[in-house]
């Protein structure tokens, strides 16, 4: 089901169509009973809510990952997701991780590796530029991280590729 701004609107509605409807059925008393009367009444409040978040959450992560791939030269750290997203680092981070089930700091790892796995085709293009170009300060901190998730370095990488087309 894709999430859209109406659909969204459609469900804020029927969850507060239940809540008023629960509220006209039950007197204080009966509200104040444990759950065992009240509980499907809750539970598809409690569902509603769940997906209205979740809703509200993908559209936010997808406004940050456009973001992101449109500067990909750039380095989004934490901080300027968050501040992209309108919430905290913390409250971002919490639900980036709800969402995608990954942390954001492997996310933006992954992306600025695979942007500079398709530099590396080039050998036109020296190590150094590529690191720059995909947000690294240094080319030995580049490399690295490059090793870490490739699992060979950049120039090995590059020269894999290379044998390879040959």
């Amino acid at each position: 089901m894709k999430v859209t701004p109406e659909s969204d609107i459609r469900l804020a509605v029927k969850l507060l169509k239940i809540i008023v409807k629960f509220i006209i059925e039950t007197d204080r008393e009966e509200a104040r009973k444990p759950f065992p009367e009240n509980k499907s009444t809750l539970k598809q409040v409690a569902d509603g809510m769940d997906r209205l978040r979740a809703g509200r959450y993908s559209a936010i992560i997808s406004r940050v990952k456009e973001h992101l791939q449109a500067m990909p030269a750039t380095y989004l750290s934490l901080n300027d997701a968050a501040e992209i997203a309108g919430m905290s680092p913390c409250h971002f981070s919490r639900i980036y991780k709800e969402t995608t089930g990954r942390n954001f700091r492997d996310y933006t790892f992954e992306k600025r590796i695979e942007r500079s796995k398709l530099l590396l085709a080039n050998p036109d293009i020296k190590i150094s530029d590529i690191a720059e170009r995909c947000g690294y300060n240094e080319t030995s901190s580049f490399s690295r991280a490059f090793k870490k998730l490739a699992g060979e370095y950049p120039g090995k990488y590059r020269a894999k590729k290379a044998a390879k087309q040959r």
